[in-house]
C-alpha cells in the first residue's frame, strides 16, 4: 500500500512539475525529442493552452510562415508563436490584425514584414536569410461550408530579408 502511494505521489509531482515548466515556454532546442516531449505533454495537459487548445482546427485570421536560412543548414519553417513566451502570444494578435488594414500602403507592410523579420534575426542569431510568408485564413459561410467549401488561405505577402552585413 505504501508503495503504491508513493508511486501516485511520485507521478502526481511529476504531472505538477512538468505543467510549471510547460506554462513557463522556457527556450530550449525544439528539436530535441525530450523538449518537443516535454511541449507535447503541455499541450496534451492544457498547461500551455491558447484558444488552440479547445479549438486547434482553427488558427489565426493570419498566419506567418518564417523560413530561417543558417548557413550550412537545411531551411526550416518556425512561427513568431513558437520562439515567444505566452504573454508575448496573447499581445501579438492584436499587432497582427494590423496589417491586413494597411495592405493598400505597402511600404507600411513591407516595415512591419522588417520589424517582424528582425525578431526572427534575435531568435536565430546565425541565420543568414529570414523569409516571410503570409496567408489569410478564409472560413466558408455556414451555406458555402454545407455546399462543400472549406476553409483554405491565400496568400497575401512575402520576402525575404538578409542580414545587414555591417558596412
Amino acid at each position: 500500500m505504501n508503495r503504491k502511494r508513493t508511486l501516485i505521489c511520485s507521478l502526481a509531482v511529476l504531472h505538477l512539475a512538468l505543467m510549471g515548466f510547460s506554462m513557463t515556454n522556457p527556450k530550449v532546442d525544439s528539436h530535441n525529442p525530450f523538449w518537443r516531449t516535454v511541449n507535447w505533454y503541455g499541450k496534451l495537459t492544457g498547461a500551455s493552452a491558447t484558444y488552440s487548445f479547445f479549438s486547434p482546427d482553427i488558427p489565426r485570421e493570419l498566419v506567418f510562415h518564417f523560413t530561417v536560412y543558417e548557413p550550412g543548414q537545411v531551411p526550416f519553417e518556425t512561427t513568431i508563436q513558437k520562439t515567444a513566451n505566452n504573454e508575448v502570444n496573447a499581445r501579438l494578435g492584436n499587432i497582427l490584425r494590423m496589417i491586413p488594414k494597411s495592405y493598400e500602403h505597402r511600404e507600411i507592410v513591407r516595415s512591419m514584414a522588417a520589424s517582424l523579420s528582425a525578431s526572427m534575426f534575435r531568435s536565430y542569431p546565425d541565420a543568414q536569410k529570414i523569409g516571410i510568408r503570409t496567408d489569410l485564413f478564409l472560413l466558408p459561410s455556414m451555406a458555402d461550408f454545407r455546399r462543400g467549401d472549406r476553409a483554405s488561405l491565400m496568400p497575401v505577402y512575402s520576402a525575404v530579408f538578409a542580414k545587414d552585413s555591417g558596412t
